[in-house]
């Protein structure tokens, strides 16, 4: 179901099949048997969780940074990031190495987020958009009233279906994440990404059909962000604990893995 409790509560209960209703947030039960594994593996590859706050909260910063930095000519902001009034990238005890945003063309208007996430999929990069299963936090932040909810829910926003904007606000969020085995160059490999969006051509027309299935594109060239005009239905080498002790590499993660024997 889906919940708003900041003033006129209501909620949308799942009225089909029966696993429907208790699919979302089932616990992976088969994984508990392998949990004692994954926390000696993941202890022999990074020493503590202290070494990964660290570790993530630096490339989080650092994100941060670039990203708030990104303007287009005229000078509007390029990213419109949400945050806590108290959070700080630079005080991992107030902000999680994640960061929410959405983005904006030369002209202020909003660009798709699925196709923001169409793009990146094609260029090998992962990240999350929608309402991130936080109905809450996304009408906050995004400035929807309860009745604004329940009129978007009445009119068939759903969690994944494509509609990306409604009554002129942006229906979620784009949601990017770096974790213990993020390092210098996945920051600079979304800031490549992300720069591709500044001071684009607004008449370009959202990705189609067939480019949907296309190859991995050319960043330079090819991925050309478009503005929402309709709704359409249908996480980075550096100086922390990580990186100059043993910086993990998927190839040691899996030699470890063979190696290890539980007990």
């Amino acid at each position: 179901m889906v919940i708003n409790s900041s003033g006129d509560a209501w909620k949308a209960t799942k009225l089909g099949a029966l696993h429907e209703a208790l699919e979302d947030g089932t616990p992976a039960f088969h994984s508990i048997a392998a949990l004692h594994c994954a926390l000696e593996v993941h202890h022999r590859l990074y020493g503590s969780m202290d070494n990964v706050s660290q570790h993530t909260s630096f490339l989080a910063a650092a994100l941060y940074d670039q990203m708030s930095s990104l303007t287009h000519l005229n000078g509007r902001r390029l990213c419109t990031i949400y945050k806590g009034k108290t959070a700080d990238y630079n005080d991992r005890k107030t902000q999680a190495p994640t960061i929410a945003f959405n983005i904006r063309d030369d002209q202020g208007q909003w660009i798709s987020k699925s196709y923001f996430e169409r793009l990146a999929t094609q260029n090998g990069i992962q990240l999350r958009t929608g309402g991130v299963c936080n109905p809450g936090g996304i009408a906050f932040y995004l400035g929807m009233s309860p009745g604004e909810m329940r009129e978007n829910y009445v009119e068939g926003l759903r969690c994944g279906n494509g509609i990306d904007e409604m009554n002129g606000k942006p229906t979620g969020i784009i949601h990017v994440g770096l974790g213990s085995m993020s390092n210098s160059t996945d920051v600079e490999t979304f800031m490549k990404f992300l720069r591709t969006f500044v001071d684009q051509e607004t008449s370009r027309s959202p990705i189609s059909k067939s480019q949907d299935n296309s190859e991995k594109s050319d960043l330079s060239e090819r991925d050309v962000a478009a503005p929402m005009k309709q709704p359409s239905k249908k996480g980075v080498g550096i100086d922390d604990p990580i990186a100059t002790a043993r910086k993990p590499t998927l190839g040691k993660m899996l030699h470890t893995l063979r190696r290890f024997t539980c007990h």
